[in-house]
């Protein structure tokens, strides 16, 4: 009796597939009258739009690339080599992190002397980063193409601000002073 229930199950299978097998090329055959009636593909413009959440690390990196953008603009019309800025990512033992850090040539200076033992009069540097916000404001205001790189620059610092304050208050990240 076991033998031929199996044999039983076993022609079973075989009918429905031969029967499958039948009926496949029937309906491979038949087309959807809704197919014909479409336009040909070509005709038709492809458009992918994705909305998707804000990233905070594009939103940091955006803000990087504004203020390489801003910098490298500036440095072309500034006029006094000490003043022209470069950003670099540096490791703060107090942060325990690598922070990006954009500084003038004339800070720079001052930190390789200071470190070699010189110590260069405070009140001198002081005056000139003051003369390097003047400027940064006089190329600004002469020159409508460092306007608007530097609008870019802070439309991009904004956007990451709000996002980063928004989910600090959220408690989504780890926030740090």
């Amino acid at each position: 009796m076991f033998i031929r229930r199996n044999i039983r199950v076993g022609e079973n299978c075989i009918a429905g597939i031969v029967l499958m097998l039948a009926l496949v090329p029937v309906g491979m055959c038949q087309t959807d009258p809704v197919q014909e009636a479409q336009p040909e593909p070509q005709d038709i413009p492809e458009e992918i739009v994705v909305y998707g959440k804000k990233n905070i690390v594009n939103l940091r990196y955006a803000v990087y690339t504004a203020e390489d953008n801003f910098f490298a603009a500036y440095n072309k019309f500034n006029s006094n080599d000490d003043f022209d800025v470069r950003c670099d990512k540096v490791f703060s033992i107090s942060a325990h992190r690598r922070l990006r850090i954009c500084k003038a040539n004339f800070l720079l200076d001052y930190e390789r002397k200071f470190a070699m033992g010189w110590n260069p009069n405070l009140a001198t540097v002081r005056r000139k980063e003051k003369l390097l916000v003047e400027e940064m404001r006089t190329q600004v205001s002469e020159h409508p193409e460092l306007l608007e790189v530097f609008t870019e620059m802070a439309k991009a610092k904004q956007d990451y601000d709000s996002e980063r304050q928004g989910r600090c208050a959220r408690r989504n990240i780890f926030c740090w002073k």
